[in-house]
Parts: structure tokens; C-alpha cells; sequence
């Protein structure tokens, strides 16, 4: 059989064309089956989080704080391999992508290593990211639905079970890298009903920022503080929202957590801008940066709060106030109330 169809049926010899209409066939036989195998490839590709192609996601939950702002859990229809949150930890501020496809607009938005728990009660529970654990790589989202913000108005209406696309992770801001000894900081006090103990403490000195957030730029500093390897030092947050004990209701378990287990301090303003006009408070709390530490230093206990940095999050006007405007991808020059506190482009980062 075999013979047949490389040799000539008369003479018995090898035939040419035969065989090169032969070799034609396998080889191109061969290239379609790995062309289709690359394909394949490509496509599984596809399914891990990478700023290189989008990766298809579902609305999982969402529930409305008030009637602007809301949480937003989505999740991936193929489950990620590669943890995020522990890729990251707390080097890395980063965000994801998310695409409207009906106007072709993408927009950034920052996510927490948070889960809802279900309850029957109309009260929303949220729950650390256990340790070492992605859960098929859900993220959660706290938007506010602006009226000129089409991508989250476009979120806050999709229904449950609704596709859409996401990319990233970008990187916005990353922070020097402590010694490769240096403990991971527990968090098994966040998800626990109970007041339990400080646990470890970091091993070497680690050093203090500020973060001057409005709106939902919280979720920033909240990042670093509830992901798998939080932050080593202590955080301030000046804090500006219209009603905060409404608008972060969610939050404020979690906040007062990390604040009674000494990793943050918070100060909340419901009038930033009227406290901008006389800074009674702010002059206490944003005094000039404190110089940068040695990182290989042991840590010896102190407790007191030493801001080296700080970093702005937030709208455009509120960045302006505090720091002076952000243009585009440059930075500026440090201006408004941070400028006339002495603080510079050295120990001031504006995010987006």
C-alpha cells in the first residue's frame, strides 16, 4: 500500500512527482497541525493576567454602598495559576485595566485582596484573602460612579454573570525591597471576631509615608496594608470624603483593625477643603518628612510614627491642593500645602 503511492505502478521505480505530492501533502499537513497547536497555545496564554493582551472576566457580585459608590467582585472565567497578591505584596502599588467596549475607553482601578461573605442580613461582609491563596483569582473593586465616569456607570449597571476584559497588572509606584530575612507581617487578626494579639513584628527598622487620599483613592494604602506580604512600616492616611462613616462603611472593620493593631492612623476629613484655609489639624499631623533609615537596621520596638514619604492619590483637584498638579506622566513641581511644608519631589509622589 505504502509502495503505491511513492512508486511507478508499471516500472516499479520511484516516482518523483508521487513522492513530492506526497511530501507536499505531510509537510503541509504537519505545518496546519502546528499552526493550529501554536494557535491553541496562544490562547491558553491568554488566560493569565498580563498587560499584554486581555484576559476575559465575569461580574461576580456587586453591592451598592450609597448611591454612588459600590463594591464590584469579578472573576476570571479560566482560574489564574500566578498570585498577584503575592507577586506584589508590599512593594507594589498596582492596578488593573478595565475595557468598555462600546466606546473603546479602558480605565484603571486598584484592587483589594477582599472576598464578601454572604449573609442575610443587608449589611456587607468582606474577608481577607486567605494566605497563599488567589481563589481562582477574583479581585474586588470600590468605584464611584461619576456622571461624567462612563467605564463605572457602564460597571455599576452590567448584570451578574456579564463578560468583560481586563489587563494588567500596572505597576504605579514601588518601594525599596527590605532584606530577603525580613518577616512576613500576619494578618489572621482581619478576618478574626475576636481582639487578638499584635503577633510578629517586622525584624529590621522599616520606614513610615503618609498617604493623602479622597474618595475611593483609599483603596491605595489599603492595598498595601491587606495584601499577602503587607507593608512593614506604619501608615498615615489623611483621609478626605463627603460622609465617611457612610461612604466606607465596608471598610471602616478593617480599617479599625489595622489602627488597633498599631499598622496605620487614620484622619478622616468630611471638609478638606475648609481645613486647607486654617490647617489647625493638618499642621499637627503632616510635619516635615522625617529622614530616610538605614533598612538592614534591627528594629528596636519604637513605636512612634515617622513619615519619610508621602505619596497623593486622588482627583485632580484634590492633588492640586495638596501637592500641586500632576501633568500626565510627569510628576511637576511640588506645590500647595505639601510645597509649604518644605516637603519636594524627593519625599512626594503624585499617583494617578
Amino acid at each position: 500500500m505504502i509502495r503505491a503511492l511513492f512508486y511507478k505502478k508499471k516500472t516499479g521505480k520511484l516516482s518523483f512527482l508521487k513522492t513530492s505530492f506526497w511530501t507536499f501533502s505531510i509537510v503541509s499537513l504537519a505545518g496546519v497541525g502546528y499552526s493550529g497547536y501554536s494557535q491553541y497555545r496562544l490562547e491558553q496564554s491568554k488566560i493569565e493576567l498580563s498587560q499584554n493582551h486581555f484576559v476575559k472576566y465575569k461580574v461576580k457580585w456587586r453591592k451598592f454602598v450609597d448611591e454612588k459608590h459600590y463594591l464590584l467582585e469579578i472573576e476570571p472565567l479560566k482560574p489564574q495559576k500566578v498570585n498577584v497578591w503575592n507577586q506584589n505584596g508590599y512593594r507594589k502599588l498596582w492596578s488593573v485595566e478595565i475595557k468598555q467596549p462600546q466606546i473603546h475607553v479602558v480605565r484603571n482601578y486598584t484592587p483589594l485582596p477582599l472576598t464578601h461573605v454572604e449573609d442575610t442580613s443587608d449589611e456587607i461582609s468582606l474577608k481577607v484573602l486567605d494566605d497563599d491563596k488567589i481563589d481562582n483569582g477574583k479581585l474586588m473593586f470600590y468605584i464611584k460612579s461619576y456622571d461624567n465616569g462612563e467605564v463605572a456607570r457602564w460597571l455599576s449597571k452590567l448584570p451578574i454573570g456579564h463578560e468583560i476584559e481586563v489587563r494588567g497588572p500596572y505597576i504605579e509606584y514601588e518601594f525599596p525591597e527590605a532584606p530577603s530575612d525580613e518577616v512576613v507581617l500576619d494578618r489572621g487578626f482581619l478576618n478574626s471576631s475576636e481582639e487578638t494579639s499584635l503577633g510578629n513584628k517586622s525584624k529590621y527598622k522599616s520606614f513610615d509615608i503618609n498617604f493623602f487620599s479622597a474618595g475611593t483613592g483609599i483603596v491605595t494604602p489599603l492595598q498595601l496594608m491587606l495584601t499577602q506580604d503587607p507593608f512593614k512600616g506604619k501608615i498615615q492616611i489623611i483621609h478626605a470624603c463627603k460622609n465617611y462613616q457612610k461612604e466606607l462603611a465596608p471598610l471602616l472593620p478593617l480599617l479599625k483593625k489595622l489602627e488597633n493593631h498599631d499598622r496605620l492612623k487614620m484622619h478622616y476629613f468630611e471638609n478638606f477643603r475648609k481645613e486647607l484655609t486654617n490647617c489647625r489639624v493638618l499642621d499637627k499631623i503632616a510635619e516635615t518628612p522625617y529622614p530616610f533609615h538605614d533598612l538592614t537596621t534591627l528594629n528596636n520596638g519604637s513605636t512612634s510614627l515617622k513619615p519619610i514619604f508621602s505619596l497623593v492619590v486622588g482627583p485632580d483637584g484634590f492633588i492640586e491642593s495638596v501637592c500641586g498638579p500632576k501633568y500626565e506622566l510627569h510628576q511637576g513641581p511640588i506645590t500647595g500645602y505639601l510645597g509649604q511644608k518644605g516637603w519636594n519631589n524627593n519625599t512626594v509622589f503624585k499617583l494617578s
